[in-house]
């Protein structure tokens, strides 16, 4: 928010500016011209159908001048609030979930997931939400829902990940009808 706000504050300065320059009173361009520009020129031979043609063309001029710096000075608004933006985002400690998945997948592409049988590194008391497991084949699940309290058993407990609908998984203990739902931690 505050970086939208220091956006809007620099294009309102910028459309300040150009606002200055067209609506302060300017001494027309033919008024400010001094007697030998006049001669260089040759302002006195030029019929005043001439004169009112040049005024004309000089303001159009300054009028575009006036409209490409407030574009400029927009521009450099939107660059300054972009890069101080990317100052504030914090830098990621790595790649992404999706890059450390590495997996890409097409339309219509099918996927299969087969059931995990492997053991426990660490000693076995239940589970409730966000508890970790680290497993024997190196992998590491998360658990996501649900608790259950058992008496303590030692590492080694059997494990199985059993794939479950719309991209779910479950961790089933051996011994233990109730299943938590859990997800991979992908390192």
């Amino acid at each position: 928010m505050k970086l939208f706000l220091k956006f809007i504050g620099l294009v309102v300065a910028s459309a300040a500016i150009g606002w200055a320059q067209t609506e302060l009173p300017q001494a027309s361009f033919l008024q400010s011209l001094s007697a030998a520009e006049r001669q260089a020129i040759g302002i006195d031979a030029m019929s005043p159908a001439q004169l009112t043609a040049l005024e004309a063309a000089v303001e159009r001029y300054r009028n575009r001048e006036v409209e490409k710096s407030t574009e400029v000075a927009v521009a450099a608004a939107v660059e300054t609030v972009r890069a101080e933006q990317a100052k504030a985002e914090p830098e990621e400690a790595g790649p992404s979930l999706l890059e450390r998945a590495k997996v890409l997948l097409s339309p219509g592409t099918e996927i299969e997931y087969a059931r995990v049988e492997t053991t426990l590194t660490e000693p076995f008391k239940g589970w409730k939400k966000g508890q970790l497991f680290r497993l024997a084949n190196g992998q590491t699940w998360r658990v996501v829902e649900g608790n259950y309290w058992a008496a303590a058993e030692p590492a080694g407990k059997a494990v199985s990940i059993e794939p479950g609908t719309f991209g779910s998984f479950f961790l089933k203990f051996e011994g233990i009808s109730k299943r938590a739902r859990a997800e991979p931690v992908l390192r």
